[in-house]
C-alpha cells in the first residue's frame, strides 16, 4: 500500500454508487452535494492510501471508484506522518490552525468545551499529535463540529476505514480517473489464483483498470484548485442560518440555502438581510412555495440556483426562459438557474453518505 501525499498535494479515493456520467459532471460543475448524516461532518469522505484491504476498495460504499487530486493546504491534520509530508514538520492541531490563519477557531474549540471537566481541549491542542488511530477518531469527534466550519478538511487515521480526508468543500478535488470495482473488491494474489475465473480476467480483481479523463474538461476544477480557495462551512447550514440571523450580509464564497429532504427544521421564511452579497453561487432551490425571501439589494456574483422553488420561478411557464435578474429586481453576475441539469439540488445529484 502507498500513502498518496506528496507535499500539499495528494491523490485521494472515493468509492460511491454515483455512475461515471453523474459524479464527473458534478464535481467539475461544482455540483456535488454531500449527504448529511455523515460521522465526521458534511463533506466528500476519502481515504488517501491505495490499500486494497479498505472498506473503500473492497467495494463497500459503492462499486465506482474515483481517483482525485487535492491541495491539502488548510486541512488540519491528526496523523503525523501525514502532517510531517504537507507542513514539513510535525505540527500540533494548535500550530497548524495558526499556520492556516484560523486562530478564532481555536477560541471557539476552547469555548465549546468549557464545561468538559474530563478533557483539557486547550491542553490537546497543544500537545504533539498521537499515533494511535483511536485517539485521532477520538479527537475528531470532539473538534468536527467546530473544525468544519473554518478548514478544507480533516486527515486522520483509522482502524476500520485506512487513513481518511475528510473534504469539507468538494469543490476544490480535481479528477483524475475512475474505475469499477469488480464484484467482492479486490483481492490478493492468492485468492486470485483459486478464483475459478479465467487467467485475462484475473488482472481486474488485483489492482483498478483506471480510466483517465480527459484533460481539457478538468480546466474548471484545475482553477479552483490552483486558487487555494474554497468556502468555509458551506454544507454546514445551521452555521450559515447562525450567521444570518446575526446580522452577516457578506459571504465570500457559496451560500447554500437548499432545503433538502434531511433539512425538517430550517426556517421556511426566515428574513435574509438587505444588501446581502454573495461572492459565489446563491442556492435557493428546493423550497417549493416557501423559502426566504429575496431580500432588497441582493448581490450574487456567481449563479442563482432557484430551481423547484416555485415563488420564484413557476414550472407552469414551461419552455419560457427563465427569470431575468431584472425581473426578479437582483444583481447577478453568472446565470439564474431553474433547470434539474445545472441545479445542485440533491435529488438530482450525488452524493451519498459513505465511509461515514
Amino acid at each position: 500500500m502507498n500513502e498518496e501525499v506528496f507535499g500539499k498535494q495528494a491523490f485521494v479515493y472515493h468509492g460511491t454508487s454515483a455512475k461515471p456520467d453523474k459524479f464527473i459532471p458534478a464535481v467539475l460543475g461544482d455540483r456535488l452535494v454531500p449527504g448529511g448524516n455523515a460521522q465526521y461532518g458534511r463533506g466528500l469522505y476519502t481515504v488517501f492510501e491505495d490499500d486494497y484491504g479498505t472498506k473503500t476498495f473492497k467495494g463497500q460504499y459503492g462499486h465506482q471508484l474515483y481517483k482525485l487530486k487535492v491541495n491539502l493546504d488548510g486541512f488540519i491534520i491528526f496523523d503525523p506522518e501525514a502532517c510531517k509530508k504537507v507542513y514539513g514538520k510535525v505540527l500540533t492541531i494548535s500550530e497548524q490552525l495558526k499556520m492556516v490563519g484560523k486562530e478564532n477557531a481555536i477560541e471557539e474549540l476552547i469555548d465549546d468545551h468549557k464545561d468538559d471537566t474530563e478533557f483539557d481541549v486547550e491542553e490537546d491542542l497543544n500537545k504533539d499529535l498521537p499515533a494511535d488511530p483511536i485517539w485521532h477518531n477520538f479527537q475528531v469527534m470532539k473538534y468536527k463540529d467546530v473544525l468544519q466550519r473554518h478548514v478544507k478538511g480533516l486527515m486522520f487515521a483509522t482502524n476500520t476505514e485506512g487513513k481518511v480526508a475528510v473534504i469539507y468543500d468538494p469543490g476544490i478535488v480535481v479528477p483524475s480517473s475512475y474505475a469499477e470495482l469488480p464484484g467482492g473488491g479486490f483481492r490478493s494474489e492468492e485468492e486470485v489464483k483459486n478464483m475459478n475465473i479465467r487467467a485475462d480476467l484475473r488482472p481486474r480483481y488485483l489492482t483498478p483498470q483506471w480510466q483517465k479523463i480527459e484533460r481539457g474538461k478538468l480546466k474548471p476544477a484545475l482553477q479552483r484548485s490552483a486558487s487555494g480557495d474554497f468556502t468555509p462551512g458551506r454544507f454546514h447550514s445551521d452555521y450559515n442560518w447562525k450567521l444570518l440571523k446575526q446580522g452577516k450580509a457578506k459571504f465570500e464564497g457559496n451560500l447554500d440555502l437548499s432545503k433538502y429532504k434531511d433539512r425538517k427544521s430550517f426556517p421556511n421564511d426566515f428574513p435574509l438581510p438587505d444588501n446581502l452579497e454573495v461572492g459565489g453561487n446563491l442556492y435557493l432551490n428546493g423550497w417549493w412555495s416557501g423559502g426566504p425571501k429575496l431580500p432588497k439589494g441582493l448581490k450574487v456574483h456567481g449563479d442563482l440556483d432557484i430551481y423547484m422553488s416555485l415563488q420564484y420561478w413557476s414550472q407552469e411557464r414551461g419552455d419560457q426562459p427563465p427569470p431575468t435578474p431584472e425581473e426578479l429586481g437582483v444583481q447577478v453576475g453568472g446565470k439564474v438557474i431553474v433547470s434539474n441539469e445545472e441545479s445542485n439540488y440533491r435529488s438530482r445529484n450525488i452524493d451519498d453518505d459513505s465511509q461515514g
